[in-house]
């Protein structure tokens, strides 16, 4: 029987015989166990400092991640759970006249990036702005990522977190790869 392939759903294939009832008990079945392995995590970050011109990883406050199958130490998350995840962060500068900004997930000991987001803040006076990135991959156990930023103020910017979960990383385990 086909799965689909972000959640691994079965399904029948055309040329399957018809018996809903048993399409829908395995259906039923692959869902409970589905959600019996789901996890999910949110954590927001305090007002960190980034240095110029550097790419600097994002740090949070808690390792309380193993529900999702991964655990966060010195800035670096490790996965502990083969499967896929949906991973997004948030990043907030505040603003600044023309400041460029980079976002991005990416491995903890290289810049490769799988998603980037970039901007540069508007010349007048503005609001603060907030990267934003996006991924559902699969991973290994033992695979290391972080949240990356960098910026080019010419000096240290502080990531705004003066409105509330806006600079933050949410992790979700999918189930199995």
């Amino acid at each position: 029987m086909p799965t689909t392939t972000e959640l691994l759903l079965p399904y029948p294939a055309l040329g399957d015989p018809p018996n809903v009832p048993l399409h829908l008990q395995q259906l039923a079945v692959a869902t409970n166990a589905l959600l019996g392995q789901r996890g999910a995590w949110r954590q927001d970050t305090t007002g960190q400092s980034v240095s110029t011109g550097t790419d600097t990883p994002v740090t949070f406050n808690t390792a309380a991640v193993a529900a999702v199958g991964l655990s966060y130490s010195g800035g670096v998350f490790t996965v502990s759970k083969t499967g896929r995840f949906h991973l997004k962060g948030s990043v907030t500068y505040p603003w600044v006249a023309s400041l460029e900004m980079w976002a991005w997930l990416g491995p903890a000991s290289t810049t490769t990036r799988w998603d980037l987001d970039t901007r540069t803040a508007p010349a007048s006076t503005g609001p603060p702005q907030t990267l934003k990135v996006d991924i559902t991959r699969a991973f290994n156990n033992g695979d290391t990522f972080r949240l990356w930023t960098w910026h080019n103020r010419g000096s240290s910017a502080t990531l705004d977190v003066s409105y509330g979960g806006t600079t933050h990383f949410e992790a979700t385990y999918l189930g199995a790869a």
